[in-house]
């Protein structure tokens, strides 16, 4: 079985290893094995998703990336399953519990309308294998849900059932979360 590991440090942590801390609040700094991992906003995986992987986070900017909701600090984590890229399928659904027209993605989409999904949002998901990440806006920005074929057996009957932070089922870019 591997090894689980993620390291956190706070700013009296760096400060006794003379670093500079770049956040007023928390600074991150992770070495992630396995190499994905999702950090919460909250305690026991409640809010704002984040995905993370294998490296250093100094600061909230570098989690949060081009999100449109910025957060100083995560305060629950759990690693991520993920699939070889060849492996990874996703089925997207224009209404919720997996009715209407569908769409299976195989590959990465910065823009799920400019690949032909006529519209801004993704009522249903059905995650076929592997790990993704599906985006409020086109370019990978806003907020990130996470979708695994072994959380939920792979199904997100509706938006609700994409995190406890889900507001909304707009989804305009996905990605494959790498292994």
């Amino acid at each position: 079985p591997a090894v689980l590991r993620l390291s956190v440090m706070t700013d009296e942590l760096i400060k006794e290893h003379r670093a500079t801390p770049f956040s007023p609040h928390y600074c991150l700094l992770l070495l992630l094995c396995p190499d994905h991992w999702v950090g919460y906003e909250y305690p026991e995986f409640q809010g704002q998703q984040f995905i993370l992987e294998k490296g250093d986070y100094a600061c909230y900017q570098a989690w949060s990336g081009n999100s449109s909701y910025r957060t100083e600090h995560m305060l629950s984590f759990r690693p991520i399953k993920c699939a070889k890229h060849s492996d990874s399928k996703i089925t997207l659904y224009e209404c919720e519990d997996f009715m209407g027209s569908k769409f299976e993605m195989c590959e990465d989409y910065p823009s799920l309308q400019a690949m032909g999904w006529c519209s801004k949002e993704v009522p249903s998901i059905k995650v076929n294998s592997g790990a993704w990440v599906g985006y409020q806006f086109p370019g990978y920005r806003g907020y990130q849900y996470i979708y695994e074929r072994d959380r939920h057996q792979g199904e997100y009957r509706c938006y609700n059932e994409y995190g406890t932070q889900a507001h909304t089922n707009q989804i305009q870019s996905m990605r494959r979360i790498q292994q």
